[in-house]
């Protein structure tokens, strides 16, 4: 059962031709995330990331995908991922059923 939809925002001009299918079998083929695909497909590091929590409701689109009742409390996270020179490379937005599960983040380099 899902527990989380996940929205993220990339720049066009540093993501250029970047689609959804090919990034979905990029991500099969290269398990670890999207920060290593960023960093190995479009040369962009990201080096740390601010994230804001804060309780709200599944809306609709939150409903379906994480099989929640419409109106259901789930945690809002929205992140920035911040690259070499302080500039954003990604903004995310993250609903997530916290019924049955806790919202735990370790961001830390990988090994």
């Amino acid at each position: 059962t899902p527990v989380a939809l996940e929205r993220v925002s990339l720049s066009a001009a540093a993501f250029k031709g970047l689609a959804e299918k090919p990034l979905r079998e990029r991500l099969a083929a290269q398990p670890g995330g999207l920060y290593p695909l960023y960093q190995s497909e479009f040369g962009l590091t990201v080096v740390r990331a601010r994230e804001r929590a804060r309780t709200g409701a599944a809306d609709r689109r939150a409903a379906r995908a994480p099989a929640l009742p419409l109106g259901a409390p789930v945690l809002v996270v929205r992140r920035t991922a911040i690259g070499l020179g302080d500039q954003p490379v990604e903004f995310r937005s993250s609903v997530i059923n916290t019924a049955q599960h806790d919202y735990v983040n370790l961001l830390e380099p990988p090994r």
